[in-house]
């Protein structure tokens, strides 16, 4: 979370979450995908 509040917007947080932890953190799989996308929600509420 410290690293996701360093960026100034939503799109430099996104492109974080897809290179950085999208992956490390299995997104993709068919169990987590409602879960990842209610936390990039989240995220998306801070820059707007």
């Amino acid at each position: 979370m410290g690293r996701l509040n360093q960026f100034k917007s939503f799109d430099d947080a996104k492109l974080y979450l897809t290179d950085h932890v999208m992956y490390k953190y299995g997104w993709t799989a068919e169990n987590k995908v409602k879960k990842a996308a209610t936390f990039v929600r989240h995220i998306k509420r801070k820059y707007i």
